[in-house]
């Protein structure tokens, strides 16, 4: 269960209060996106279906796929970074 973090197709918002982006970009890419492919996702939200894989949104999810925390950041409004 992914909760508010990794929907399908999707991830969960990072705009609202107390919210961290690049928490959000660590938490789908090394600590999701470490599950095996086979892992099924059950989310929060059924915005795209009631179940996916790792694996299929690691192929599939735009929001699983930024090459750098900084491209993340790009897209999702800012927050906090690790360094000057």
């Amino acid at each position: 269960m992914s909760g508010d973090t990794l929907f399908i197709g999707s991830c969960g918002r990072t705009d609202l209060p107390g919210s961290d982006p690049s928490e959000m970009y660590y938490s789908l890419t090394q600590r999701l996106g470490a599950l095996p492919e086979s892992t099924v996702l059950l989310p929060g939200h059924n915005y795209g279906g009631a179940s996916s894989t790792i694996g299929d949104e690691k192929r599939g999810n735009p929001f699983m796929r930024f090459p750098s925390l900084g491209d993340f950041l790009r897209v999702m409004g800012g927050g906090r970074t690790a360094g000057p």
